[in-house]
């Protein structure tokens, strides 16, 4: 297929550093699926004439970028498209650049018929056409001395686009400065790249393109410890990233740094050690195999805060209006606190006429500037002289060199990491988790109550992605195209989940803080599909973990249940399962078209460009 973007990392010598004597290196194939944002309500527009332009008012998370289509699609000066956000049901990425299509259509309708125009998708009609999470596929090779000090990584990172474009490119890039996970990795080597498809778009969704490459990171770590003799914990507190090493793209960390902590406190709470060796001793004593496993994970985090005086006493313009994740009760308690000014003040901005959002930006350039406005530094006036039209604004800037993929991809990272325990049936490959700790470095956590909320809200969505949420597709169109075929995590599903919070400040963040929002999603696939390596000794390289992806994988002679262990080059031609160990048997023809029968997955074939 075409590419739609491509990005690289290149830091030391990846080759010479693979092949030492000294050095371990395990290699292997990851698949990642579709995924479906399952917002509350499905994408819809209302549009009406205005002047010689339209109004455009509906369920978006971007108006900027309705606002560029719609003048783009009517031919007519960005002024004369004016959007309007309504309250948004959920968004989870999936209301950034989709929108703009029935933005786009229901002006262009407005205009041809001088009406007002109501365009509201079904739930199939969203859930056929609208954007999802890009399917991966990832190949990696890790390498680690015998002590189990981290040498190299080579990774290979894949993703389908599908039809279009959208974001695709931003999202390939939070996934390529984030390959190696949060780890001291000396020699890198990525390569990555975004491929157009004949298939639905792939576009933003919550972790923008880093559940993908983490879920093969963290299995690579998980097989190098398991390589090593080493424990998974003890393998990762090893290489953890601290204050003063470089990530891979040589972003040198001074400050907020947290992620040791968060690994030792997750692990305390969870009771780590001792619960691994209960449930070793416990191994096969029943048919629901228990146990646990780790994932772990950084991320950039921000979005923007801007102050415009008015002759009210002053208003705080938010460019950012939320979707449900608490963005109002967050940013608006620390904007009214800098002013000394009542709540009943604060403004959203929702017409993109006024300002523009950044999601770049962070809280950072509010808690700056904001103390200047209220103590009279700054006057503010528009270019006619007036007081009070005038924006006060600034962005975090980095540098970053795009041919080495060296520099600073972010000014600051959150840091995450994950156990959980689940219970896996022997018989039916049927997967159980029972509770997750999801331990975090989100700087200082302005509100707990809304910290635990996304951790909670987060970790769930994860589940779904880990277990069961995938999309069938034949010909390039979605088959399970409504709730009743695509399967997500209800309450009923939710396991108990323990959000940990840890507090590392942040020194440019408002009061410290960081961003919570999109990294307890991340590496919960990862730690599930570990637990049931650890269990019932099957090592899927694809998920979702469906019951009857683990069941063919027990079957073909990969898990504990029939005795025997495939070695690294045998897989389940379907479900890619592998664990290490001596050479499993064959499989005949007949046994292995049965297998692919019941696997719930369909595959896509779609060639890459070289």
């Amino acid at each position: 297929g075409e590419i739609l973007a491509k990005w690289k990392v290149r830091r030391g010598e990846v080759e010479v550093a693979l092949g030492r004597s000294d050095v371990v290196v395990v290699e292997g194939t990851y698949h990642t699926p579709y995924q479906e944002h399952a917002y509350i309500e499905p994408n819809g527009m209302v549009a009406w004439p205005e002047g010689p332009g339209v109004v455009v008012h509906g369920s978006m998370q971007c108006p900027f970028y309705v606002q560029k289509a719609v003048a783009s699609a009517l031919g007519c000066e960005l002024s004369h498209a004016r959007i309007v956000q309504a309250v948004t049901g959920g968004g989870f990425g999936g209301k950034e650049d989709a929108p703009s299509a029935p933005g786009a259509q229901a002006a262009l309708l407005a205009r041809a018929t001088g009406r007002p125009v109501r365009l509201i998708f079904t739930r199939e009609e969203d859930m056929a056409v609208m954007s999802k999470r890009h399917p991966g596929r990832i190949r990696m090779r890790t390498g680690a001395t015998r002590d189990g000090h981290l040498v190299a990584c080579e990774v290979d990172y894949l993703l389908d686009g599908g039809a279009y474009a959208t974001l695709s490119p931003v999202v390939l890039f939070r996934g390529t400065v984030h390959a190696c996970g949060p780890y001291r990795v000396p020699n890198v080597k990525v390569d990555a790249r975004a491929v157009r498809t004949n298939t639905v778009p792939s576009g933003a969704f919550r972790g923008f393109g880093e559940p993908q490459v983490v879920f093969a990171g963290e299995s690579q770590m998980d097989r190098l410890a398991e390589r090593l003799g080493m424990d998974p914990l003890a393998l990762r507190r090893l290489n953890a990233l601290r204050p003063g090493d470089e990530t891979i793209t040589g972003h040198r960390l001074t400050t907020s740094v947290g992620f040791a902590e968060v690994l030792d406190k997750v692990a305390a709470e969870s009771g780590w050690e001792r619960k691994r060796e209960t449930f070793r001793a416990d191994r096969g004593r029943r048919g629901r195999e228990r146990d646990r496993g780790r994932g772990h994970h950084r991320d950039r985090t921000g979005h923007d805060h801007r102050a415009q005086p008015d002759h009210g006493g002053g208003a705080g313009v938010s460019g950012r209006d939320g979707e449900g994740d608490g963005s109002r009760h967050l940013a608006r308690p620390r904007q009214r606190a800098h002013r000394g000014q009542p709540h009943h003040r604060d403004e959203r901005e929702r017409d993109p006429r006024r300002g523009r959002e950044d999601p770049r930006g962070h809280g950072a350039r509010h808690r700056g500037q904001r103390p200047r406005l209220a103590r009279g530094r700054l006057a503010l006036r528009d270019e006619a002289g007036r007081p009070g039209r005038a924006r006060l604004g600034g962005a975090a800037t980095t540098t970053f060199d795009l041919e080495t993929g060296q520099g600073e991809a972010y000014i600051c990272y959150s840091w995450s990491a994950n156990v959980a325990e689940v219970e896996v049936d022997m018989e039916t490959g049927e997967t159980r988790v029972v509770k997750v700790w999801s331990g975090h470095d989100a700087g200082r956590v302005v509100n707990p109550t809304t910290g635990e909320g996304q951790v909670e809200g987060g970790v769930l969505q994860g589940l779904g992605y880990a277990l069961v949420e995938e999309h069938a597709l034949r010909e390039g169109r979605i088959l399970n195209d409504q709730f009743s075929t695509y399967i997500i995590p209800t309450t009923l599903d939710t396991p108990e989940i323990k959000a940990i919070l840890v507090e590392h400040d942040f020194p440019w963040g408002p009061y410290g803080a960081k961003g919570l929002g999109e990294t307890p999603i991340i590496a919960v696939a990862p730690a599930v599909t570990a637990v049931i390596h650890h269990a019932a000794g099957v090592r899927l390289f694809r998920i979702p973990a469906t019951p009857e992806r683990v069941w063919a994988a027990l079957r073909a002679g990969s898990g504990r249940h029939s005795g025997a262990r495939c070695a690294p080059t045998s897989a389940c031609s379907t479900c890619s399962a592998r664990t290490c160990g001596s050479p499993a048997p064959r499989r005949d023809a007949a046994r292995a078209s049965a297998a692919r029968a019941r696997c719930s997955w369909t595959a896509r074939p779609w060639t890459p460009a070289s």
